[in-house]
């Protein structure tokens, strides 16, 4: 006999998962047997596989900055703080302020600010960000420590950073200091190499050797040892 219903628009076609043979199937069933197999195929397992969407990766919102240094374009997170520049390697703020403005024009004017110094490991001039807290030498490549520190109690060792370093009134350091600038108030014992300025409150007390372009000392302070002044 021939089944005038075969392909009847009313009729859904299915593929048994056991043997892969295409069958028709009623669209209110819940199950049928396979006609070739005889296993008992559930249709709403198929259904519901059939009408499953592909699901979508998420892709994390990120927003087009421009670095206030080197001037190159790129893509950072939404919700990010801070970012460092892949061309120039420099730490980038970019916040927003409450009302949804972009701080990119202050904090341009901010980074913009830049001072000499030199690497201790090399000796190369290089500009840094005022605002940076450390930065890689353009010639050896090594790290540079711009931190500023201040001393209270006692402290033995060496220090090396372009920042600025002040010793309280109550520090005592023994050992030497390679920085951009020192400011002392209490006691020091070693060398000093300073890019700018030593300077010296009145109840400061310095024995050791210093190297600086320029040393302020206050009345009432105390110098021994040697001083050289210049770069």
């Amino acid at each position: 006999m021939i089944n005038l219903f075969k392909y009847s628009k009313s009729a859904e076609m299915i593929v048994c998962p056991n043997c892969l043979e295409e069958q028709e199937a009623t669209p209110g069933a819940m199950s049928i047997f396979c006609k070739k197999c005889r296993t008992r195929i559930d249709l709403k397992t198929i259904r519901s596989k059939d009408t499953k969407q592909p699901t979508q990766q998420w892709k994390p919102k990120t927003k087009s900055i421009t670095c206030p240094l080197c001037h190159s374009n790129q893509d950072v997170l939404q919700t990010a703080l801070s970012a460092y520049c892949k061309n120039c390697n420099q730490r980038i703020n970019v916040t927003d302020d409450p009302n949804g403005t972009p701080s990119g024009l202050n904090t341009a004017v901010n980074m913009a600010q830049q001072r000499d110094i030199s690497c201790p490991h090399c000796g190369t001039s290089q500009k840094v960000p005022s605002t940076a807290l450390s930065s890689f030498c353009i010639d050896c490549g090594n790290r540079i420590n711009l931190q500023n520190y201040e001393i209270h109690g006692k402290f033995r060792g060496n220090l090396e950073t372009k920042g600025v370093v002040y010793i309280s009134d109550d520090g005592v350091v023994d050992g030497n200091i390679n920085t951009g600038s020192i400011v002392i108030a209490g006691r020091f014992n070693g060398e000093i190499i300073a890019e700018e300025k030593v300077q010296m409150k009145s109840t400061a007390i310095l024995n050791g050797k210093v190297r600086a372009p320029a040393m302020e000392a206050e009345i009432g302070s105390k110098f021994l040892g040697h001083l050289h002044i210049g770069k």
